[in-house]
């Protein structure tokens, strides 16, 4: 399986496929995205024709579902194979498998550094760290913003999955190039990455703390001041939450000028509180695995991925009904009761 420079896959914020830089034409409608952007992340192995049918057509007839795939995967044909002449589909009477290894944005933030020298990868060395750098540039919002597909739970479940794993991954690269400037005494770039994580997930407390922390190494006393009044106010306004003692003791210790006093900065994604609140915010109980590849020791609790539910039924994903019961106030009913779980509310 070779590589074809000519097309390329973005699928973290909009759905994008570009030809020589230019976009494609011709994928026009929502199942033909959802079956293209299926068989490209799951590319490792061939699929039955009859659970791809069954996932994006589940109220039809199985005869008409699997009409409906025979054309969607002609009319992909049509828009990515016969332009350029190339063989990018290997269909059977029972399977289809995507061919082509074309970059794809949201594998290459879910894989491991490629350019090391060390096996595992040691996520500390320059061609690591220049990796880190190029993936979280890359993350453009959650995956496939666009696409939503209400009829079709089975692949709704996948999306889900799909979009928490990518977060969950993107913000342990922010932590880690956080965390490797900070130590590099580039505490300008450590800032700017500490605030990329939490702009992408305001509610992770921790992620507050570690900006303030770095804001006040840095002599940003205002500017962390500033942070602090910020996440208060999140965690109010969104949840009905007060910060924490760990988080009051960091204010205390910028106030007074005594940094070196406050307790260690934890992780800039919770090891214990983040991801068991995920996991109810999720609608619990979702098992997690290690994602391929990768060095244990650089591994945050967020790099663990939903496992996917299998062709044969034996899913673990969410159902598509708990996934609309996780609404906003359901979201903000499971973060309090975690919260208030691990931490003594305080009065």
């Amino acid at each position: 399986m070779t590589a074809n420079p000519r097309l390329a896959f973005s699928f973290l914020g909009r759905f994008e496929v570009s030809r020589d830089g230019l976009p494609v034409a011709g994928i026009s409608y929502g199942k033909m995205k959802a079956l293209l952007a299926y068989l490209v992340m799951e590319r490792s192995r061939a699929h039955r024709r009859e659970y791809l049918a069954s996932m994006l057509w589940s109220s039809a007839a199985p005869e008409v579902a699997r009409g409906n795939l025979r054309r969607t995967l002609a009319d992909l044909r049509r828009a990515l194979e016969l332009p350029g002449g190339l063989d990018l589909f290997e269909s059977t009477k029972q399977t289809i498998r995507f061919l082509d290894g074309s970059p794809v944005d949201a594998l290459q933030l879910a894989g491991p550094p490629t350019g090391c020298a060390i096996s595992p990868p040691c996520y500390g060395c320059a061609d690591c760290i220049a990796h880190l750098v190029e993936v979280a540039a890359r993350y453009g919002g959650d995956f496939l913003d666009d696409l939503s597909l209400a009829d079709c739970p089975e692949f709704e479940d996948w999306l889900h999955g799909q979009r928490e794993a990518l977060k969950r991954r993107q913000l342990s690269v922010l932590e880690q190039l956080s965390g490797h400037y900070e130590r590099s005494g580039k505490i300008e770039n450590a800032i700017a990455y500490a605030r990329q994580l939490v702009a992408l997930d305001p509610w992770l407390e921790s992620g507050h703390r570690n900006l303030i922390r770095l804001l006040a190494q840095s002599g940003q006393k205002g500017a962390a001041v500033a942070q602090y009044e910020y996440c208060r106010q999140t965690l109010q306004r969104d949840l009905g939450l007060v910060p924490t003692e760990e988080t009051e003791t960091l204010m205390r210790a910028v106030a007074n000028g005594r940094l070196d006093e406050a307790a260690p900065a934890a992780p800039a994604v919770s090891v214990a509180a983040t991801l068991s609140i995920r996991r109810q915010i999720a609608g619990g109980r979702l098992p997690y695995r290690w994602p391929d590849g990768g060095c244990a020791s650089a591994r945050s609790d967020v790099d663990r991925q939903p496992l996917r539910r299998s062709q044969d039924g034996a899913g673990c994903a969410p159902s598509a009904l708990d996934r609309r019961k996780t609404g906003q106030m359901r979201r903000r009913d499971a973060f309090r009761r975690a919260r208030r779980r691990q931490v003594a509310p305080r009065r």
